[in-house]
């Protein structure tokens, strides 16, 4: 036989207490879940939706939109349905920003530098002079400072240089001394190789009285004779003596006159530029802009053209004035600072 298990008897009051107690909580978890509710969805009409653009909030008024989401809460709703969510507005398309436009830079003229001034000093000496003074004419009519070398022994070598005087240029002696090449004859009043210093310097003094006053000398031709420090040694001592200058024309690479002159404690000058060994308008402008270079980094060019290029005279005369303009000045030896 099974064994009964005991029955607990719970009292009848205790049993209704119980029971009360779980319908209260029943209504109480009801009530809470309502209310959670009804919270919730008026949060959601009340608070605008984030996705609103500016341009639907222009469309719907801000109080409009306040009052209807208060008479929606306000209104009784069953608490198992929510209410429905307002409709999301879609973004506008923004508009880019308009970029401002680019400055634009007044417009300025180039300035264009002035041309620099030069203040080279030109040195024009032409030599050959004394054949004939119609040749010399056109360079006596260049109207800027020059020297003519005269040569002695000539039909109108002291004609010349008396009509160069009176036309307030500078006279040279263009002295002859013989060449390298033997062949050539360098004319009356020459310095030949087989003379002593002291014939040398006889011939010079002759050739200084034909043409005086004088300011300086110059060789012609000359490569042998300058080549030879005494000879070339024995007509510097003349110019000391007659206290005139002496232009080395530089006819050879192996002259010893500036060394002859360095023994001496005596100054002399030396040819920059030989102007028309090409007789040429072209090069012979070229052979002047040389010369212009030399006198820009120098200070001063000297430059040896010959009367026998009347050429040469109607060039010079067609550019003197753009190089005065530029700021070059025409002088002479006599008038350079040793």
């Amino acid at each position: 036989m099974k064994r009964k298990s005991p029955q607990v008897k719970i009292p009848k009051k205790r049993l209704i207490l119980i029971g009360a107690a779980l319908i209260l909580a029943g209504f109480a978890l009801l009530f809470f879940s309502t209310a959670v509710n009804e919270k919730k969805h008026t949060a959601e009409t009340v608070s605008e939706p984030p996705d609103v653009s500016s341009a639907a909030k222009s469309e719907l008024p801000e109080k409009k939109s306040v009052e209807k989401s208060e008479s929606l809460a306000m209104a009784p709703r069953p608490a198992d349905k929510p209410l429905p969510a307002l409709p999301s507005v879609p973004d506008s398309p923004k508009k880019p920003a308009d970029k401002p436009l680019p400055v634009q830079p007044e417009s300025v003229a180039p300035q264009v530098p002035p041309p620099v001034k030069k203040s080279g000093k030109l040195i024009f000496i032409f030599d050959d002079a004394g054949n004939s003074l119609k040749q010399a004419k056109p360079f006596l009519d260049l109207p800027f400072p020059l020297t003519i070398a005269v040569l002695p022994g000539l039909p109108e070598s002291k004609a010349t240089a008396a009509a160069v005087r009176a036309a307030g240029k500078e006279v040279f002696l263009h002295q002859p001394m013989q060449a390298v090449d033997l062949s050539i004859n360098p004319g009356p009043g020459s310095i030949q190789p087989d003379m002593t210093t002291g014939e040398a310097a006889r011939i010079v003094r002759k050739n200084i009285a034909e043409i005086a006053p004088i300011a300086g000398m110059n060789n012609h031709e000359g490569s042998l004779i300058t080549a030879d420090r005494k000879l070339i040694g024995a007509v510097l001592d003349v110019c000391i003596d007659e206290k005139i200058m002496f232009l080395d024309s530089r006819t050879g690479p192996k002259t010893q006159a500036p060394f002859a002159a360095m023994e001496r404690g005596m100054h002399i000058w030396e040819r920059d530029v030989f102007l028309d060994n090409k007789p040429v308008k072209a090069e012979m402008r070229a052979m002047i802009e040389k010369g212009l270079a030399i006198a820009d980094k120098k200070g001063y060019a000297i430059m040896i053209g010959h009367v026998q290029t009347p050429p040469l005279a109607a060039l010079l005369n067609e550019m003197y004035t753009d190089l005065k303009n530029q700021g070059y000045v025409f002088t002479t030896l006599s008038r350079m600072k040793n």
